[in-house]
C-alpha cells in the first residue's frame, strides 16, 4: 500500500486547489468552508477543531490566539496553492440588491388667481 503525502497532487481534493472561506460566527469563532486534507491539517497545526463534514472552527474565546491562527494558516496555505478569504455572514434581513428609487410625483405649480 502507498505511503499519503499531502504534497502529493493525486491527493487533493477541489478544495485544496482553491480556497479556504474563515466565516465569522454570532459566537466570535471562525468556521471554515469544507476542506481537503491538505489544508485540514494546516487548520488543525493552528488550533482549528474538525466539526465534520470537513469544517472546522476557531474558538473565539482568545482573540489574541486566534489572530495568530489565522495570520499563520494564510501563509502556509498559500504555500501549497490554496488561499484563504475571511468574511462575515450575511445579515439576516440585508436586501440583495438595492431598492429601486421612485420619483416623488411632480408638483403643480401654485396658481394664481386675479
Amino acid at each position: 500500500m502507498p505511503s499519503y503525502s499531502p504534497e502529493d497532487p493525486s491527493h487533493h481534493t477541489a478544495t485544496d486547489h482553491g480556497q479556504v472561506v474563515l466565516t465569522w460566527q454570532q459566537d466570535s469563532s471562525l468556521v471554515t468552508s469544507p476542506v481537503g486534507e491538505t489544508a485540514a491539517t494546516v487548520l488543525a497545526e493552528h488550533g482549528f477543531v474538525h466539526q465534520g463534514d470537513g469544517i472546522y472552527r476557531l474558538d473565539g474565546d482568545d482573540t489574541a490566539a486566534q489572530a495568530r491562527a489565522v495570520r499563520a494558516i494564510g501563509p502556509r496555505l498559500g504555500t501549497r496553492g490554496i488561499h484563504t478569504r475571511l468574511q462575515h455572514p450575511p445579515r439576516a434581513g440585508t436586501p440583495t440588491a438595492t431598492p429601486k428609487r421612485t420619483q416623488p410625483a411632480p408638483t403643480r405649480a401654485p396658481s394664481r388667481t386675479r
